[in-house]
């Protein structure tokens, strides 16, 4: 990513322990997880070392998990910080 400009310009000295990135409404790709908690077509959540992140929809899918990256499809209608 472009690590080093996203901490000059909010004078962050390192990123948190998480990312997701959304391409559209319909796919996210999350890095920093530690386990996904809770998996359902509506909604999943993902444990990381120090939040959990929640992903709500329609038609969710889990593409891929392994290590500390998950990659999701379906309609994504709200996205929480617990």
């Amino acid at each position: 990513m472009f690590k080093d400009e996203i901490l000059k310009k909010f004078n962050m000295e390192e990123l948190c322990d998480y990312q997701v990135v959304f391409f559209g409404n319909g796919r996210v790709a999350l890095s920093g997880i530690k386990g996904v908690t809770y998996l359902s077509d509506v909604e999943i959540r993902f444990k990381t070392k120090t939040k959990v992140l929640l992903l709500k929809g329609k038609n969710l899918f889990l593409i891929e998990t392994g290590g500390t990256e998950a990659y999701v499809e379906g309609e994504v209608l709200s996205f929480e910080i617990v």
